[in-house]
């Protein structure tokens, strides 16, 4: 008896205890993301010699910006070629193909990867660079794999992490598999592929290379961040997603593949041609911090070689398996859900099977439960009243409206406060939960109590999360929602801790028990006047656990023997569960002994159970705190920055945030009662410092900036430049105010309401691109479009090949020159508002050939003549043509001069009408150009290619950072119609 006294002392949970592992529990899943962090990206020991030619690589990378409109991502080109000469010479299994030694030219037809609410046709022509590396097997009946990254960056960024890294990483598996001489089992294919950035064309150009049959697997590397750890981004099938359980360090959640899916994140890698074009993969990549991507911060400066090594690794450990194993990885082609532990586990469910898990726990677990309830129900051993059963939501209610309340404060206090520490308001939010729960639960215990209050409140969160889980496990049957595996856990949590309690009820003694005591209360007062209290003589169990109490009953018993009645009879039925008032005696008390005995029963049901909180506590409250926090913080690092940018994200984001605070909080409600009020202090203090910070935080900062995109205009037709800034709206006016040279009345804003964002122009020094003269620099000079034959003669006074009726498509080809540019995009625009696409038919010549007319039928899509022109006929109308050209200069012009030209057909009238007609096609010509830190010498004088952008760099806050509004950092434009 001793023994046993001891053990339920020992684990008696009392408001000490309980406090401590709160905030315990809390503080210890903050700590463990720095830890696991820190360990992920360790450096190893000795340092590989793969790692240190990979980061010499990755430095040389770093040294320029390298956009496929730049001269230095040619130089980066022929780098990465020697590079790769030098470690694949002389082994007889490893080949090199370089598509501008096979003139490799693409001519397709592409949605925009970048926008899916754009349903523009675009026709793209590029001649591709990609750099392609072949291991050969040493079975070739087994399907190979790809690993691809893209070496260009966009004009603003060094490109380390986006994706310099993954080419860098590519290079040191290289080296591995090179100096192994250990061939793989399967082929591998290394694509270094150029100009992703602009519509992910080097993974296009793959598709129609002659080895992308050989492959049917793949591996993409990318960056949309600048360091820190990769995560496995999205997978086609939990097969292939079960290659990241080789993984040493694997850092994976499914979250990011809903986004994608979601539409949530509206940008592309180059997994999504591959996907589309029936690979089967994966994309790594890094992703934060989202306000250094695409700007000078994603630079050597702000990566290391320990996330190089996570990165080149990981992929290391996966094909050391892959590559020599024969297995085909087929097992289950549908979509998973995944997530890794402390970047050491790794766990990946198929969809289905988690389907039938949640199926199967919705209908198990509430039949368990009605039949533990339906025993507590005939041994009566747990009485409860409705009031019971609305403290619990009426708390969620008050924190939820204070949490809006809150969280609208701070977003009309400061828009960009989340952008900048989402910590603050996170905090605060929890704290308020906190309180508000902690008020209205122990003020209600304290007025009305309940038997055990704990688990009613267990209940109710067990019943949101079932009805929770059945709106989960609709969506996952469509394959529309793969990140919710947090709901199944918490269930499954709150079911074991609601069942535990259940059965606790069902092993305590009956009130009810064969033989008691009626007690009637004299002089009642009105709150208590329909008060009768049943004590059982054979051990009650409240009186056994408060000998005070149980002290108290004996003397009541003393003290009223000779007050007994007789024992109730219930229609001559002796049984118990029948009558269960029998063989007892009604025992009379007094006002004074009616409170005292009162309070004690108060007591009682308060602290009803002693045993099972530490267990319940421990099983829900740790591993479903643990999931909110590392998902909801996962969320929130790559999505926090983007409202930096824009509005569009701004309620979702803020939301999260009250969501995670929140929840939380909440976990904690079915164990406010023990909490003691130095915690609640402690709570309070929270609330103010997070609060109070929140208040005084800046809007922007050098680690978390504010991000501006910046493009350079100058027309032809006006010969008139302008400096464009399109950013969030109301920032970027304060901001050119600190520049020098910008006078505040040369600043125009056009604003944009739906997402909150404005472009603001002012008139600054115009750019410089041809060295010589004044004169050579005249904006014709860089960029001019004629137009070389027509037939809508009405239209324009030139020269036609002939005239025709209306009802015949016109044509017209027009030449661009330009200057120090290989992009160019055209688009179309008719007199009539009705043609949304007129333009039926695009020929683009190949150099030196003559505008001849095509003789030939041409079928629908991409076609060749016999001179080696391309073609593409599309009858439902062309938006856009992308023109993406190698060469810096025709090599037959005198001028040094970029030549492209196209031939344009469209029709003049709408099928369905012969009387809507069109009577002119205005061409809109858009060429780019980077290197906008170039010096050109005019006239014996130096000018940077953009004083603008120059100077912003220089003179805006340290909290202000540029990136690219168009593929160039300058860009033409000129108009004709024809």
């Amino acid at each position: 008896m001793h023994f046993v006294k001891t053990f339920q002392n020992l684990f008696r949970f009392r408001k000490t205890t309980l406090s401590f592992l709160v905030f315990f529990t809390y503080f210890i899943i903050i700590i463990i993301q720095d830890i696991s962090t820190n360990i992920a990206l360790r450096e190893p020991i000795p340092e590989p010699l793969i790692l240190s030619n990979a980061w010499e690589s990755l430095q040389f990378i770093s040294s320029s910006k390298h956009p496929f409109t730049s001269h230095q991502n040619d130089y980066l080109h022929d780098y990465l070629r020697d590079t790769i000469s030098s470690i694949i010479n002389k082994i007889p299994y490893i080949s090199l193909d370089d598509d501008i030694d096979n003139n490799h030219t693409i001519l397709i037809n592409q949605h925009d990867v970048f926008d899916k609410k754009n349903d523009d046709n675009r026709i793209i022509y590029y001649e591709s660079s990609n750099l392609l590396v072949k291991i050969n097997g040493i079975n070739d009946t087994l399907p190979g794999i790809l690993i691809s990254a893209h070496y260009d960056s966009v004009p603003t960024s060094y490109g380390t992490t986006d994706d310099g890294m993954g080419i860098a990483s590519m290079i040191g598996i290289l080296n591995y598999f090179a100096q192994s001489g250990n061939q793989p089992m399967r082929t591998l294919i290394f694509n270094f592929n150029n100009n992703e950035e602009f519509g992910l064309l080097g993974a296009e150009a793959f598709i129609n290379h002659k080895w992308f049959n050989d492959v049917k697997f793949f591996i993409n590397l990318e960056g949309t961040g600048a360091g820190g750890k990769p995560v496995l981004f999205r997978g086609t099938d939990k097969s292939v997603i079960d290659w990241y359980n080789y993984v040493n360090k694997p850092f994976a959640n499914s979250i990011f593949q809903e986004g994608f899916d979601s539409g949530f994140i509206g940008s592309q890698t180059d997994y999504h041609i591959y996907q589309l074009n029936g690979l089967r993969g994966i994309d790594i990549a890094f992703y934060l911090p989202r306000s250094f991507y695409h700007t000078i911060k994603d630079s050597i400066k702000y990566t290391s070689k320990g996330s190089l090594w996570m990165m080149m690794s990981n992929v290391l450990d996966i094909l050391n398996e892959v590559s020599y194993s024969s297995d085909s990885f087929d097992d289950d082609l549908n979509t998973s859900l995944y997530f890794d532990l402390f970047n050491k586990w790794f766990f990946n469910f198929s969809v289905n099977w988690a389907i039938v898990l949640n199926i199967a726990l919705l209908v198990i677990v509430p039949v368990i439960m009605i039949i533990i309830q339906m025993i507590i129900g005939a041994r009566k051993t747990w009485f409860i009243g409705a009031r019971g059963w609305c403290r619990f939501p009426v708390s969620i209610a008050l924190s939820y409206y204070s949490t809006l309340f809150i969280l609208n404060y701070l977003y009309e206090k400061n828009p960009l406060l989340l952008s900048v520490n989402y910590f603050n308001p996170l905090i605060t939010i929890f704290s308020i939960t906190l309180l508000i729960s902690y008020t209205i639960l122990n003020i209600s215990s304290h007025f009305k109590a309940v038997d055990d209050q704990k688990l009613i409140i267990i209940l109710e969160m067990n019943t949101v999360s079932w009805f929770s889980m059945v709106w989960m496990t609709y969506h996952m049957k469509s394959f529309s929602n793969i990140a919710g595996y947090f709901i199944t856990v918490f269930y499954i949590l709150s079911s074991l801790a609601a069942i535990i309690g259940l059965l606790k009820m069902i092993f305590r003694k009956s009130p009810c028990h064969e033989k008691r005591n009626k007690i009637t209360i004299i002089n009642s007062s009105p709150n208590y006047s329909d008060s009768t209290i049943y004590n059982d003589n054979n051990n009650n169990e409240a009186n056994n656990n408060d000998p005070e109490q149980n002290s108290h009953v004996n003397n009541i018993q003393d003290n009223s023997q000779n007050q007994s009645n007789s024992e109730n009879q219930s229609n001559g039925n002796s049984s118990n569960e029948e009558t269960p008032l029998m063989n007892s005696s009604e025992i009379i008390i007094d006002h004074e002994t009616r409170d005292s005995w009162l309070h004690k029963l108060k007591h009682n049901a308060i602290n009803s159970s002693q045993y099972d909180w530490l267990i319940q506590f421990i099983i829900l409250v740790p591993i479903s705190a643990f999931f909110i926090f590392t998902d909801g913080k996962l969320v929130l690092d790559a999505l926090h920055e983007t409202i930096q940018e824009n509005k569009l994200y701004d309620e979702a984001i803020w939301e999260l945030v009250g969501l995670i605070g929140m929840l939380l909080a909440i976990l904690l409600s079915p164990f406010m009662q023990k909490l003691n009020f130095i915690s609640i202090q402690l709570t309070i203090g929270l609330f103010l410092y997070g609060i109070i910070n929140s208040y005084y935080e800046v809007s922007y900062s050098e680690s978390n900036p504010i991000k501006l995109r910046y493009v350079e205009t100058f027309d032809i037709n006006t010969n008139t430049s302008l400096s464009n800034i399109f950013g969030r709206q109301g920032y970027i006016p304060q901001i050119l105010n600190d520049v020098p040279t910008i006078l505040n009345d040369d600043i125009k804003c056009l604003k944009f309401n739906t997402s909150e964002t404005e472009t603001c122009s002012y008139n600054g020094t115009r750019p410089y691109l041809i060295p010589g003269t004044m004169e050579d620099n005249d904006f014709t000079n860089y960029l001019n479009v004629s137009i070389l034959s027509n037939t809508n003669v009405e239209s324009i006074e030139i020269t036609s090949i002939g005239s025709l009726d209306k009802f015949t498509p016109l044509e017209s080809t027009i030449q661009i020159d330009v200057f120090g540019s290989r992009q160019c995009y055209l688009t179309f625009n008719a007199s009539n508002p009705k043609f949304t696409a007129p333009v039926k038919m695009v020929t683009i010549y190949k150099e030196g050939n003559p505008i001849d007319e095509i003789t030939t039928s041409v079928p629908n899509g991409m076609s060749r003549d016999d001179k080696g022109n391309w073609i593409y006929k599309q009858m439902k109308g062309i938006n856009l043509v992308e023109l993406h050209k190698l060469s810096w200069q025709n090599t037959n012009s005198t001028n040094g001069l970029n030549t492209f030209t196209v031939k344009l057909e469209w029709l003049p009238f709408l099928y369905d009408s012969d009387v809507e007609l069109i009577s002119n096609l205005g061409v809109n010509v858009q060429c780019h150009w980077s290197d906008y830190d170039d010096v050109v010498f005019i006239d014996g004088k130096s000018y940077h290619r953009d004083e603008n952008y120059l100077e912003l760099m220089k003179f805006t806050n340290a909290g202000v950072a540029l990136t690219n509004l168009r593929p160039g950092v300058i860009q033409g434009m000129g108009y004709v119609e024809i």
